[in-house]
């Protein structure tokens, strides 16, 4: 049965709508958040319901932590810092309560392992998979641990990416999935995509044909940039901004 993978929602209820849409026109039921409903955007209550109530399996990011109160904004930037105070003064109870209920990692013995943001030194919801050395040190985790998969899905980066031990992997539709490698797949970010395509990004893995697809779908982009101006967030924005300007520009190109 195929699974659909998301993460970095970021409250941007726009960006989750017209993913979800597309999963539905997919023919997809079975539904993973990596985790960051919240954050940077203007509608996480609306965000944090929707997931709630669509997907099967949802994870805790870091900005979730954060706003729900179990851990400091102590390594957040000037922007993630004022966007997710904003967060913590405008979130019901109720969602501070679900988003404190997440668990950090989730594990389905011979398929697959999910968590926010690394597996090394310990399943964890802050470390950024970008270096060589870290990246490795997750496929280790993954490979040496006790989690019986060979497949982890990981967010927080922003970036859709799949890695090995021989290095990144291309991605694309319908890419084989290993049997015999640890290997570690991020679907990009629903909400914040920062890789310059402002299109919201998620991936559906089909486990009996070894197959994962990467996926990008548009949304209302400036339905999003004027609810997060009304909030006072649209500066804080900046990769979707600089996503959104880059898109806009090639299309003026191409007229």
């Amino acid at each position: 049965m195929p699974l659909a993978i998301l993460s970095d929602v970021h409250a941007n209820i726009e960006a989750l709508r017209a993913v979800l849409d597309e999963i539905d026109a997919r023919g997809v039921d079975q539904i993973v958040c990596l985790g960051d409903l919240v954050g940077y955007f203007a509608d996480p209550d609306a965000c944090v319901d929707l997931v709630r109530e669509r997907c099967a399996i949802v994870l805790a990011g870091n900005h979730d932590r954060v706003a729900c109160g179990m851990k400091e904004p102590t390594d957040f930037g000037l922007r993630a810092r004022t966007t997710i105070a904003w967060t913590i003064a405008n979130i019901s109870d109720r969602t501070r309560r679900y988003l404190a209920s997440l668990p950090g990692l989730f594990v389905e013995p011979g398929r697959f392992v999910a968590v926010h943001a690394a597996l090394s030194p310990e399943p964890n919801d802050e470390v950024y998979l970008t270096e060589r050395d870290e990246i490795l040190a997750s496929l280790d985790a993954l490979a040496n641990g006790s989690f019986d998969a060979n497949v982890a899905f990981f967010g927080h980066t922003h970036r859709p990416a799949m890695h090995a031990r021989r290095g990144p992997r291309p991605i694309g539709r319908a890419v084989s999935l290993p049997s015999d490698e640890p290997i570690l797949v991020n679907p990009g970010s629903v909400g914040q995509p920062r890789d310059g395509d402002a299109r919201a990004a998620f991936a559906i893995v089909d486990f009996d044909r070894r197959e994962i697809e990467f996926h990008r779908v548009a949304f209302d982009l400036d339905k999003t940039l004027a609810k997060a101006r009304r909030a006072g967030l649209l500066e804080h924005a900046t990769f979707l901004g600089r996503s959104i300007r880059r898109v806009r520009a090639i299309a003026r190109r191409l007229v």
